[in-house]
């Protein structure tokens, strides 16, 4: 039996080995975001698209990762993505707002 009690040998080393394999992928997700972070300064880098899509599919991927951690109880995972996922969101915004985000204004008709 595994130290949770409720799992067998096998599925606790599975268990174990897709933690590992998660921690990597938030290692990879958390280098990346400061990489972007850095280019922002840079003012061609900013306006990149890039850029922009790279920030996309790393939020992608860390709120796969916090909703995967959450379901399988990877607490160390599900606090340090909390904290990726807060950054990626001020990047994106930083980088949405410079590259001419518009909201299109809800129309009010009065028919």
């Amino acid at each position: 039996m595994s130290p949770y009690g409720w799992l067998c040998k096998e599925c606790y080393e599975f268990k174990k080995a897709t933690e590992e394999d998660r921690e990597l992928t938030l290692k990879y997700v958390e280098k990346m975001t400061a990489v972007a972070f850095s280019k922002i300064r840079y003012k061609d880098c900013f306006k990149c698209i890039i850029l922009r899509e790279i920030a996309l599919s790393l939020y992608k991927m860390i709120k796969e990762l916090k909703e995967e951690a959450e379901k399988e109880n990877f607490e160390s995972i599900l606090e340090q993505s909390k904290l990726i996922e807060s950054k990626l969101k001020r990047l994106l915004l930083t980088i949405l707002v410079a590259q001419g985000l518009h909201i299109p204004e809800e129309n009010h008709h009065t028919d």
